[in-house]
């Protein structure tokens, strides 16, 4: 039977012959995650399974629509402290082409690089790693933070599931067009596993990797895609020397379980912070962590 690491390694084009040779590896693949040796019940087993199976249509179709945009029907944001990130900032040209949600995300992952990051020095040209980047909507915060600290950032986003349906039948792919599109800095997005990625970055930023299965089943992905030890042996690979991780996760106990796969590896914590944007208030509780790597 083929290892789900050969699977993923797969680079998928557009094509019926491509989408019917593969056809066979997709039963392999689903019997894979049927019988792997994860703690699951046999309904997870299912979902993940049923999961792998969409996820393999989705990367075959690669869904692709142009047209995408966004727009604000407002000119500034809603409260005191996030006004107080627009100015300082100067966000209202890249928040007036975002909808009012997308922007205060925006100015809230500003409030947390400011909160994890404030005090260090930066390479210029800087590299930047966005794994797990859902649709790169945090693209434009993250390169307005950067342009201000007298860097130039190029920015890469990575992300798995790019071509999940949307509204209007835009895609992920679509989405993070556009935010490229509207961001005064050099940008990527990749369509790739990070846990096969390698493109050495002199920082990587991780909003709420997967670490255990269930938010992975939640969000339409097979069981597999979790692991904490796929994670920090990623975040290594592609540092560069002296290279520095941030990584957002949603609770402590997420945090825990990373912190027992990155027990004796190089990746050493600089600062450690449980955060609550008073602006943008989150389900769960964020604990970030910065670390630099060997």
């Amino acid at each position: 039977m083929m290892s789900k690491n050969v699977y993923f390694q797969r680079t998928y084009g557009n094509g019926i012959l491509c989408f019917a040779l593969d056809l066979c590896a997709l039963c392999d693949l689903v019997f894979f995650y049927m019988s792997n040796s994860q703690p699951l019940s046999i309904f997870d087993k299912l979902r993940s399974a049923s999961n792998a199976f969409w996820f393999f249509i989705r990367a075959h179709l690669r869904l692709k629509r142009r047209g995408y945009s966004e727009v604000s029907p407002l000119e500034t944001p809603f409260v005191p402290e996030a006004q107080h990130f627009n100015t300082k900032y100067q966000f209202t040209e890249l928040g007036v082409q975002l909808f009012p949600r997308h922007w205060i995300r925006n100015l809230a992952t500003l409030w947390i690089l400011e909160q994890m990051l404030e005090g260090e020095s930066w390479p210029t040209p800087l590299k930047v790693l966005e794994p797990c980047c859902q649709d790169f909507v945090r693209l434009p915060a993250i390169a307005r933070y950067f342009l201000t600290q007298n860097t130039k950032p190029h920015i890469t986003g990575v992300e798995i599931d790019a071509f999940v349906p949307l509204e209007g039948f835009h895609s992920r792919w679509d989405h993070a067009e556009y935010y490229r599109s509207i961001t005064p800095a050099p940008s990527e997005y990749k369509a790739q596993d990070f846990f096969k990625f390698y493109e050495p970055a002199d920082l990587i930023i991780c909003f709420y990797p997967f670490i255990s299965p269930a938010p992975a089943l939640a969000w339409g992905l097979p069981a597999a895609v979790a692991s904490p030890q796929g994670w920090v042996e990623s975040f290594l690979k592609n540092l560069k020397p002296g290279g520095r991780v941030l990584v957002v996760h949603q609770g402590d106990w997420e945090e825990a379980e990373f912190d027992k796969a990155r027990a004796g590896s190089s990746l050493q914590i600089i600062r450690r912070k449980a955060l609550e944007c008073p602006f943008f208030p989150s389900k769960h509780p964020m604990h970030a962590t910065f670390y630099v790597g060997d």
